[in-house]
């Protein structure tokens, strides 16, 4: 039975989760294993696409630097796209599944065509769309640090990783990992392999909506 669910996102960061595991009795642990802070950055070359790969990326890289008229922005899903929206920025790319930055890398490459693109990205970055897009093509420009932030975290009967660093300093805190864990995405999927651990679920949206779906399902069960 679970009773006490662990998730590696402010609650600030939660619309639908906390009103969930009321409802349901589930004592929910939410918070951030890593920290988070600016540092100086230089965009070289001119570009005619931003992409984000968080709202994060966006918040600090926005913060210093204003976008030219007639740049045109992507992110990574519709979670990202939405707090966009919110700052009212339009989002002309939005990733349809951002569990899988390689397949959203190749959706991306399409549309951007022969375009110039510039990716605001964490000192901790994966760069799965990076990738994808030939070098000549694209600039990154790290705009924030990424920083393990240790907390002890027990009696969990479910872990939610939502990133491949947050699952590092989780385990760098020497917590044990509950039976049961999803992994938000492709990426921290692998982290959790790399790390020996085996995943109950991968989201493939890695939106809350799909974690609410997937946690009914678990605790049916």
């Amino acid at each position: 039975m679970i009773k006490r669910i662990f998730i590696s996102k402010d609650l600030t960061e939660l619309a639908h989760l906390p009103a969930f595991c009321a409802e349901h009795s589930i004592d929910l642990i939410a918070q951030s294993c890593i920290q988070f802070s600016a540092v100086s950055f230089e965009v070289k070359k001119p570009f005619e696409v931003v992409f984000f790969g968080s709202v994060r990326a966006a918040s600090f890289f926005l913060s210093k630097y204003s976008l030219p008229n007639g740049v045109e922005i992507a992110c990574i899903g519709e979670t990202t796209a939405e707090k966009l929206s919110e700052l009212n920025l339009k989002v002309s790319f939005v990733g349809k599944k951002a569990g899988n930055p390689t397949e959203v890398g190749e959706d991306f490459k399409t549309w951007l065509g022969d375009r110039r693109v510039l990716f605001p990205i964490s000192s901790v970055s994966k760069e799965s769309i990076v990738k994808v897009i030939p070098e000549n093509q694209s600039e990154k420009v790290i705009v924030y640090e990424t920083r393990a932030k240790e907390s002890q975290l027990v009696n969990l009967d479910l872990a939610i990783f939502t990133s491949p660093s947050n699952l590092e300093s989780f385990l760098l805190a020497r917590n044990k990992v509950p039976q049961q864990t999803i992994a938000w995405g492709n990426t921290t999927f692998q982290a959790m392999i790399d790390s020996e651990i085996q995943a109950t679920s991968t989201l493939t949206t890695s939106t809350e909506l799909e974690l609410i779906s997937v946690l009914n399902k678990l605790i049916t069960q």
